[in-house]
């Protein structure tokens, strides 16, 4: 008794049995589904927020409705392209500001916005510097230079400078890093974060 449909049309089913070969008849109608036309979208979430240089994209998902409209085709478009574009709901960060990213069905021009605030990341302060050595050995006439690295406290932290001084620049200089010898002796290299 159960009818699966196949094709658009008409057809009878018809039910006999066994003993007395006796019939009954049910006239069924197959069509194609009428259109569901699409009478809004929305969009998972109203505001956004991202870091310039911290976060490369945000995500947005849009939902036609009702579900099952027959047409899902949306555009998507940013209000300030030099804050934020927009493609296939990947929110790209440009510059700092606002924009409203807005949805659009294809199908009745329905729309949905999310406003956008894109931030410059907040300032990382420096909280130690660390060498890579804390001795280093030279020899005059064998070796012409030694290198230390300086590693800025926390990793990301916002200003990366250091300068170099030498104690004794009569038995050492220092440039970036490079320590050139001079003459026979001891000196301290320090380096110092801006």
């Amino acid at each position: 008794g159960i009818v699966t449909p196949v094709g658009e049309g008409e057809t009878d089913i018809t039910v006999t049995t066994d003993d007395g070969g006796h019939t009954a008849v049910c006239k069924v109608t197959i069509t194609k589904p009428a259109e569901i036309s699409a009478t809004g979208v929305e969009l998972d979430r109203t505001t956004m927020s991202l870091t310039l240089g911290v976060d490369t994209s945000g995500v947005l998902k849009a939902t036609v409705l009702p579900e099952g409209a027959t047409n899902q085709s949306v555009t998507w478009s940013s209000s300030n392209e030099t804050v934020a574009t927009v493609s296939d709901g990947i929110v790209t960060p440009v510059s700092e500001g606002e924009t409203d990213i807005t949805v659009t069905t294809e199908d009745g021009g329905f729309t949905a916005t999310c406003n956008v605030t894109i931030t410059k990341p907040a300032v990382i302060p420096v909280t130690d510097v660390k060498l890579d050595k804390e001795t280093m050995s030279l020899t005059l006439g064998e070796d012409t230079s030694g290198t230390l690295k300086a590693t800025v406290l926390p990793e990301g932290a916002t200003n990366q400078s250091v300068t170099w001084t030498s104690s004794n620049t009569t038995v050492a200089t220092v440039s970036d890093g490079i320590v050139t010898p001079v003459g026979e002796g001891e000196t301290d290299i320090t380096v110092t974060t801006d």
